[in-house]
């Protein structure tokens, strides 16, 4: 089964809208029936897409990426500087120091890798972390360690985090229904593209004439990301 990569908002409404513009070309030969149809479905869903957001979701990525970062290295600093071997600790030192463990084992059993993933990925390990916020253990650690003010930074974050990528508890609240017109156009994106590849598996100009916009913007999709990645290494060798 093709699986296509995940596109946030901006970029499926600019193949959306391109397609359409493709499918009303006069050509020699007609596109077939099921081609049609399937192209026709991506174009209806792009019309219910919403505008999106007013900032850029490689801008939200990378901010969010850096909120992520901060609270992982509170939490080691917590770690590594209440070392115990030559001065023993006293009972609130321990207290913190058994808070940022329980923190880190909580949130990043695995490290913060995922920060440098796809965004749909990210989120993926994003999300259980800010739905933790209300676990009564974890407002105990994070209380004895004071990170409330950060901790509400990365929820807000994380909202606009959904609603870039259209997915979970982040998608925006007052239309919910968002989150599933980006996931019915990524079901129609997927169909057309098996469509297209069925019908013209022996001609490759049109299945480059159909499915190009598509992988144009999903490689500068990720060149954005690419560029975020590197940005954020740059700096984070220079702090």
């Amino acid at each position: 089964m093709l699986k296509l990569q995940s596109l946030p908002v901006e970029r499926q409404r600019n193949v959306g809208r391109a397609l359409a513009l493709t499918l009303k070309r006069n050509r020699p030969t007609p596109l077939t029936p099921r081609t049609m149809e399937a192209g026709r479905a991506v174009a209806a869903i792009t019309e219910r897409l919403q505008d999106p957001p007013n900032v850029p979701a490689i801008e939200v990525d990378l901010s969010t990426d850096q909120v992520v970062t901060a609270v992982h290295r509170i939490l080691r600093a917590w770690t590594k500087g209440l070392a115990g071997e030559l001065v023993a600790l006293q009972a609130p030192q321990q207290d913190a120091l058994d808070a940022a463990r329980f923190l880190m084992t909580r949130w990043f059993p695995y490290g913060i890798r995922f920060v440098r993933e796809q965004m749909s990925i990210e989120w993926d390990a994003l999300q259980p972390i800010v739905t933790s916020f209300d676990d009564p253990e974890v407002v105990a650690a994070t209380t004895k360690l004071s990170l409330g003010s950060l901790l509400d930074h990365l929820k807000k974050h994380a909202t606009l985090y959904g609603q870039s990528v259209g997915l979970g508890e982040g998608k925006a609240k007052e239309a919910p229904a968002q989150a599933e017109v980006q996931d019915s156009w990524q079901g129609a994106m997927t169909q057309f593209a098996i469509t297209v590849l069925a019908d013209y598996a022996n001609d490759s100009a049109t299945r480059v004439e159909l499915l190009s916009v598509f992988e144009q913007q999903l490689a500068e999709h990720r060149a954005e990301l690419a560029a975020a990645r590197k940005k954020r290494k740059n700096a984070s060798a220079n702090t």
